[in-house]
């Protein structure tokens, strides 16, 4: 591995400081192009302005590799890995590489990965057969794009190390976890302000407070459906189940379980716009 580098779950490496690749360009074999191009659709620079599109950006290096036909944060993910799961036919194009052919032990046997990589080197996908074959389903790894590359930049100014402020974690009631006859775990709880009445669901900032907007409109200055599409839509983006994802009204706050704080720092800033 690079020196310069940190590691995300699951192995996946992530630039700690901006800027351009260390490593020498690889000369790529003319056939190999053509067959890399002829097995996962690659776009040309104008394409990607389709407003059908969405733009993601590496989450090392920051560059433009992927358009997607649809958010990521509403596609499913696998259990294993929580991997988003992508129709490759329908979904997507992109600006990637050949990576290495990954071998990982899994429960009741060993799953081989064709990786795909950023120009920085960083994986960013795989499938489950040889890069040249068509597949249905492309897997992106878990926080390894990002909606906004000004973002990715600031996460890794700060090495990924510091929680937005509006990040607190707390022990689980002792007494309701006696009750429950479950182990006490952490709970990530976070401050949170809902804006209703815009386009879409999107997170807006991660400071004092997360700013969520969504598209609920307000009725009497009731808030209900608009926390509700807000709670929706976080438990969306951090993989979770909406029993792992409770809204603390009087707080303010959502109150998270069944994942760490940095799993969920970072799959929030990914989904940043």
């Amino acid at each position: 591995m690079q020196q310069g580098f940190l590691t995300l779950p699951d192995g996946h490496p992530a630039m700690m400081v901006m800027g351009e690749p260390t490593g020498k360009t690889e000369k790529v074999d003319p056939e190999e192009e053509k067959k890399r191009k002829n097995s996962f659709a690659t776009f040309a620079s104008g394409e990607s302005s389709n407003e059908s599109f969405v733009p993601y950006y590496c989450f090392a290096c920051g560059s433009f590799v992927m358009a997607v036909d649809g958010r990521l944060h509403q596609m499913p993910r696998r259990k294993t890995d929580s991997a988003i799961v992508l129709d490759s036919k329908k979904r997507l194009k992109h600006r990637l590489e050949q990576g290495e052919v990954k071998t990982l032990k899994r429960e009741g046997g060993v799953e081989k990965q064709y990786r795909w990589r950023c120009t920085c080197g960083v994986p960013i996908s795989y499938q489950s057969s040889e890069w040249t074959t068509e597949v249905q389903y492309v897997y992106i790894i878990d926080c390894s794009l990002a909606l906004n590359p000004s973002v990715v930049s600031l996460y890794w100014r700060e090495e990924g190390r510091m929680l937005p402020e509006c990040f607190s974690v707390q022990q689980e009631d002792e007494e309701e976890a006696k009750t429950e006859g479950s182990k006490q775990e952490p709970v990530v709880v976070i401050a949170i302000e809902v804006v209703p009445e815009c386009k879409r669901f999107g997170i807006q900032k991660l400071e004092e407070r997360m700013v969520v907007e969504v598209a609920a409109q307000v009725v009497g200055g009731d808030m209900k459906l608009a926390n509700s599409e807000a709670v929706k839509g976080v438990v969306k983006v951090l993989g979770s189940s909406s029993k792992q994802v409770k809204l603390d009204h009087a707080a303010n706050a959502l109150c998270i379980s069944g994942i760490s704080s940095k799993d969920a720092m970072r799959r929030l800033v990914c989904a940043m716009h």
